[in-house]
């Protein structure tokens, strides 16, 4: 076994590499600074294809922060939708390796397992792994990426046709370096469908770890629950400078120091983010800088080990988990950057990309962290910002901090418990869902004690149930589920209906808007074959279908009209009002 960049040695660079080193540098800042970011170009004559921010009508959601440089678009493809992808085409591009730990030293920029020891074998394992489709390591397949590896040298399409569906970015690196690639990385992988989140390389002997988490949190290191964010990731492994800043692989830290250090950095990326964020580490760094902590079962372990053969697994893990959330396998191969592993199916790396421990990390694996979960069962309590989300991504019913139970969807809020009590809690007990405050007063609830309820959902269609199994105790039916408001916005797989439920707008997957009436078609925007298409009601009024890269495919021209909303009606029309509540646009199909 040996290092994948040597450790401990002091690198003499001299000053025609220097020179080289700035070059580069200089050339990559360049390419960053002219990079088109995905959804900000449009056809000749066409609305401008930039999806607006999400506005939200009285009473507000809590916000959840999201990284700064993200630009919206639509959810990581759904597991019905695979099966209908398109053969992969030629990948013509060359994608650079990481350079040696001395040139990264130099730039002050150093991607994640730059100092992690890796096989004499891994040349051989690089080329079996580049010669496969996907790889042999069961779970979801995903890439981690640097500044190292430029956005224009990236064939995104490639990359998701062979199978990734997440990837994690750089960001940031102790509080002296963000990347110039990250906006532009970040943007790309969200409009080809990859669920994406961003890591921080940490210097833990530079400053506090609460001063390196809000110097990540600011330069992307943020999370939302839309399902297609990852939790923030600490990359935290031997030290680069080892041997020439007169420290060692911990950083000149003593094993107390560096949990604490760990912990000062994931509680202030929870407080910011309101998720704990993912660390990624090797077993050995761990046992020789941590003492082996067992203190962080709570957080997502991203596990690297470089084996010649990967029946070998992942290996033995640090005390904190019993199970690795991803793994990091390969420092090259299939993908560009480091080859890694979701450990399980895409399914839960969505739940887990929402907020839900489902890959199974430590004690508590396959429980819900708090934030966003699918459903309620039995004795499940929610304290302010936390809730569920609908199975479309489409509907989030969430406890604001006021106290009040919000269901949000379709750019506004379309139901509230109603009454306000800051500290109150949500509770499903004995069958019953209720607000209570914090003196357990009942300020709403669905007086449904003893009917053997045992979950809540809220349906695709917004409909708030309590359930015993797949039968419906209570329900809210669903209100606004029939119209989108100003700034909404539809991704793959969620529609509006109808109030009497005979007519429905889908966005397929395969990117066409679709009306129907029962089982008949009456009218299609023609945009089929736009795969990772998403639509959005814009706040001047147009309703524009946008493809994967952010240009408009389809608009209804009504852009300055002053749209109210975009409705479907129980006649089988669907139509577009104004402000003063007059028609400006409908797909003429009432009564078809």
């Amino acid at each position: 076994m040996q290092p994948k960049h040597p450790r401990g040695a002091v690198f003499v660079v001299a000053c025609l590499t220097s020179t080289l080193i700035a070059s580069t540098l200089t050339a990559t800042a360049a390419t960053a600074a002219t990079s088109t970011v995905a959804g900000t170009s449009s056809a000749t004559a066409a609305p401008t294809p930039t999806p607006e921010p999400t506005g939200t009508a009285s009473p507000t959601p809590t916000p959840t922060t999201a990284p700064t440089p993200a630009a919206p678009a639509a959810p990581a493809p759904r597991s019905d939708t695979t099966a209908e992808e398109e053969p992969a085409a030629e990948d013509t591009t060359s994608t650079p390796d990481d350079p040696s730990l001395a040139e990264m030293n130099a730039a002050g920029d150093h991607a994640m397992g730059s100092t992690v020891p890796v096989p004499a074998a891994d040349r051989g394992l690089r080329t079996q792994l580049r010669s496969a489709n996907s790889s042999a390591v069961p779970g979801t397949d995903g890439l981690d990426i640097s500044a190292w590896q430029p956005n224009s040298s990236i064939n995104w399409p490639s990359v998701y046709s062979k199978g990734a569906r997440f990837v994690y970015i750089k960001a940031s690196e102790s509080t002296t370096y963000t990347s110039s690639q990250f906006t532009a990385q970040w943007n790309s992988a969200t409009a080809n469908n990859l669920i994406r989140g961003a890591y921080h390389f940490a210097l833990p002997n530079k400053s506090t770890g609460a001063t390196q988490a809000n110097y990540f949190g600011a330069r992307g290191g943020g999370w939302s629950t839309d399902g297609r964010t990852l939790p923030p990731l600490l990359d935290i492994e031997y030290n680069p400078y080892s041997g020439s800043d007169g420290t060692n692989s911990c950083y000149g830290l003593s094993q107390a120091q560096m949990v604490a250090w760990i912990r000062d950095f994931s509680n202030t990326m929870k407080a910011r983010t309101g998720v704990l964020p993912a660390i990624y580490t090797t077993t050995d760094w761990w046992r020789t800088c941590t003492g082996n902590s067992a203190a962080f079962a709570a957080n997502a372990l991203f596990i690297a080990r470089y084996p010649t053969n990967l029946a070998s697994g992942a290996g033995t893990l640090p005390a904190s988990w019993t199970k690795y959330t991803m793994w990091q396998y390969a420092s090259s191969g299939t993908f560009p950057g480091d080859q890694d592993v979701f450990n399980g199916s895409l399914a839960q790396l969505q739940a887990f990309a929402r907020g839900s421990n489902a890959g199974g990390t430590g004690s508590n694996a396959g429980k819900p962290l708090p934030a966003i979960r699918t459903k309620l069962v039995t004795n499940d309590v929610l304290s302010a910002g936390q809730g569920i989300v609908s199975g479309n991504d489409q509907y989030t019913v969430k406890l604001q901090a006021d106290g009040q139970f919000v269901t949000t969807g379709n750019g506004r809020a379309i139901w509230s418990s109603g009454k306000t009590s800051p500290g109150a809690r949500v509770t499903f007990v004995n069958g019953d869902l209720a607000v209570k405050s914090p003196q357990d007063k009942y300020l709403w609830h669905t007086k449904t004690n003893n009917s053997g309820a045992d979950n809540v959902v809220i349906t695709s269609s917004g409909d708030l149930q309590v359930r015993r199994g797949s039968k419906v105790i209570w329900r809210n039916g669903r209100p606004a589920s029939d119209s989108l408001a100003p700034v909404a916005r539809m991704y793959p797989g969620q529609w509006i209906v109808s109030r009497d439920a005979k007519t429905k707008l889908l966005l397929r997957s395969d990117g066409n808007l679709v009306l129907t009436r029962g089982s008949r078609t009456t009218w299609t925007s023609g945009t089929a074959g736009n795969r990772g298409a998403h639509a959005t009601l814009q706040a001047g009024g147009d309703f524009v279908l946008f493809n994967a890269a952010g240009r408009t495919i389809w608009h209804s021209g009504t852009a300055g009209k002053k749209t109210r909303k975009l409705a479907v009606q129980d006649n089988g029309d669907l139509v577009m009002t104004n402000t003063d509540r007059k028609q400006t646009w409908h797909t003429n199909t009432a009564g078809k």
